[in-house]
Order: C-alpha cells, then structure tokens, then sequence
C-alpha cells in the first residue's frame, strides 16, 4: 500500500500540487496568459488555499502516530461516557 511506504508524504504532495496549480493559475491569469472567467478564479483559489490543510492534516497524523503514548483529554469539560469504547486518560495538570 502506497501509504505505509510513503507515509504522510503522499498527503504532502496532494497538498504542495493543490497550493501550487492554484496559485501558479492566478498568477498566469493576473499576467493574462490566459482568460479565467469568475468561477475559474474561485476555484484556483480554492485549490490554493485548501492545500495547507492537507499540510496539517499529515502533521497531526504523524504527532498521532508518534506519541501514541501520549494521548489523553485536555479539556477539563470531557467526561468520558458508554459511547467511548475506552475512556481518555485524563492528563496530569502541570
């Protein structure tokens, strides 16, 4: 499977194509390389601005998987319930 080899890297590159077509298509639109109506500017901005979240979306799935240890509620207002089929820790206050 492509994901355990490459690991977050796959999300990465997602991320770094979508900021860069985005982002590459305004600037040929603004130096009127081409004609983008409306809607086209709206989505290369879309592209662009979303690929960040494909950025963060690998950074916190690799916290995840490195700290597994780690993992506990931080909001003082958790409670764990029945539908938690394993109640959170709950971390020591510092």
């Amino acid at each position: 499977m492509v994901w355990r080899r490459l690991g977050p890297m796959v999300t990465v590159l997602i991320g770094v194509a979508l900021q860069f077509g985005g982002y590459y298509g305004m600037y040929m639109a603004a130096l009127g390389r081409f004609d983008a109506p409306y809607y086209v500017m709206l989505l290369l901005a879309f592209a662009a601005c979303n690929g960040q979240t494909w950025y963060e979306t690998a950074g916190l799935v690799t916290s995840v998987r490195n700290f597994e240890t780690e993992r506990c509620a931080h909001s003082p207002w958790h409670h764990p319930d029945a539908s938690h089929p394993q109640p959170l820790k709950q971390c020591p206050r510092s």
